[in-house]
């Protein structure tokens, strides 16, 4: 199922310390995840960490392709 989500700047920590990242989050059933960095490359990594950590278990695809 395709799902969309929420994407917002945030500080998250990350290895080094905090940093700029995003939270992304299902609309779906509010679960969130967070990632360092603020590109589209990093809003995909938190998309498949989305599908992993789904905590109803299901297999969705998670929309980011309109973040930058």
């Amino acid at each position: 199922m395709k799902v969309f989500v929420d994407i917002h700047n945030e500080d998250v920590e990350g290895d080094y310390g905090w940093c700029d990242g995003l939270r992304v989050t299902c609309e779906r059933c509010g679960h969130y995840v967070e990632v360092p960095g603020t590109s589209g490359r990093s809003a995909g990594h938190a998309a498949f960490r989305l599908r992993e950590e789904c905590p109803r278990g299901e297999s969705n695809f998670y929309d980011t392709d309109w973040w930058q």
